[in-house]
């Protein structure tokens, strides 16, 4: 697919074979050695204010002996025509790569300009510190423990590190073992870990807790800092719903996935904002005008798409009943094992309407379907087993899905055309938005 010349950076900060080359010379000269990268993908990437991206890139090595995983997640910024260098993208900083023709900056993990906290876990001044406040708030009482493993499980620059530790007891005799020492820490701003970690509270006072009879949960809260950022989480066992499509479960747990979903839209949490289909709309018309600015061979499908969506929100009832929504509820923010379903990143929770999470859960399935059709007669039963296990609609619930369900598919068109390796299903999106029979 074409990209606009006024978009010839982002199209070679996110060209694979070009920047995998880039990278390894950019890291050869900051290890003093030569670095080979085995694997390299542009996984994500984002808008930004001021015509800028945020790019995800994967990569790994046997040889990256200065960094604190053989496999990686780096973020960069890829700044907007007029935007400025932030002040840490200084050549005599080590811990930031400059790729100047590009305008890109890419901090070196664990480096991040705005989680102060981050770096804490990868030095092993600050490995005590954190045993030391981690050790009352799992009630270990006198069980001494060490870090057997840190692993990286997902890391969003300037907004968010998900890492999983598992501490092992120093003490041979224990009772304590390390499966129950498993745990997530999340690394936010300082500042902004308080919003999501009394959402994750009010939840588990609410039904959600991990001993709940129906097994439907939230992770249990261990704690947080707010003036840090930090917020520590139960590690939760299972798989996600995403990396279950080739197992004879997928069916079962995209049934208590549909489950999970009714329970949120009846539980009632106080001090929630509202979200609503014209929120929605406003955040589309910004990525639809950036994304036919890229993408000329999109652009009538996105207009067209658009502008039915917004010729038919007047169609949608609006006397419905707002309720707790978790406005990204997708497959992969389900965790299923048989004895238990848990719902991940509630951050985001609002007040609305309950058909946008039904809708934008189908529509990520639709997504799935043409990103592995090997495996779309499972995804297609599992939409099925999801579909009947929320049930109990109210009136005009599905004209009102069949509508999120299109703006869901037309937000992915973009976010996925974004992505190189996906780019090549960005249209059959578009064309199955316009088409409402198909979902």
């Amino acid at each position: 697919m074409l990209i606009h010349p006024d978009y010839k950076n982002l199209e070679q900060a996110t060209n694979p074979p070009y920047m995998h080359q880039r990278f390894e010379d950019m890291l050869s000269l900051i290890s003093d050695n030569k670095i080979k990268l085995d694997e390299f993908y542009v996984t994500r990437i984002f808008p930004r204010k001021n015509g800028g991206f945020s790019i995800q890139y994967s990569l790994s090595s046997n040889n990256l002996e200065s960094f604190p995983d053989k496999e990686i997640l780096l973020y960069g910024h890829l700044l907007g025509p007029s935007e400025k260098y932030p002040d840490y993208a200084d050549k005599t900083n080590p811990e930031v790569i400059i790729f100047d023709n590009l305008r890109l900056v890419v901090p070196i993990f664990p480096y991040d300009p705005k989680l102060k906290r981050l770096p804490l876990y990868f030095e092993p001044d600050g490995i005590p510190l954190l045993l030391n406040r981690l050790q009352p708030q799992l009630k270990l009482g006198e069980n001494k423990c060490e870090i057997e493993s840190l692993k990286v499980l997902g890391y969003r620059l300037e907004r968010r590190c998900v890492l999983g530790i598992t501490l092992k007891p120093q003490n041979e005799d224990s009772d304590v073992s390390s499966n129950q020492l498993k745990i997530i820490a999340k690394i936010y701003r300082p500042g902004f870990s308080e919003k999501a970690a009394l959402i994750l509270k009010m939840l588990n006072e609410n039904g959600f807790e991990k001993e709940s009879d129906d097994r439907l949960t939230v992770p249990g809260l261990y704690s947080f800092d707010n003036n840090t950022g930090e917020m520590f989480i139960e590690a939760v066992s299972g798989k996600s719903l995403h990396d279950l499509k080739e197992y004879v479960t997928y069916k079962d747990a995209c049934k208590c996935s549909g489950e999970l979903l009714r329970k949120l839209h009846k539980t009632k949490l106080n001090n929630l904002a509202g979200y609503s289909a014209v929120d929605e709309m406003t955040n589309l018309q910004n990525t639809i005008n950036l994304a036919c600015g890229i993408f000329p061979e999109l652009e009538n499908g996105l207009t067209e798409n658009f502008s039915n969506l917004k010729e038919d929100i007047s169609n949608i009832p609006d006397d419905f009943e707002s309720v707790c929504i978790h406005r990204d509820f997708y497959d992969k923010q389900v965790i299923y094992s048989p004895d238990r379903t848990t719902l991940l990143d509630c951050d985001n929770m609002a007040y609305g309407d309950s058909a946008l999470d039904y809708a934008n859960f189908i529509a990520h399935l639709i997504l799935r379907s043409l990103q592995a059709p090997d495996d779309a007669r499972r995804i297609t039963d599992g939409i099925g087993s999801f579909t009947e296990a929320y049930g109990n609609y109210e009136d005009n619930f599905q004209l009102r899905a069949k509508w999120w369900c299109r703006a869901a598919l037309l937000r992915l068109a973009v976010l996925y055309a974004l992505r190189p390796r996906w780019r090549n299903i960005a249209f059959e999106l578009l064309n199955t938005a316009g088409k409402p029979e198909a979902y």
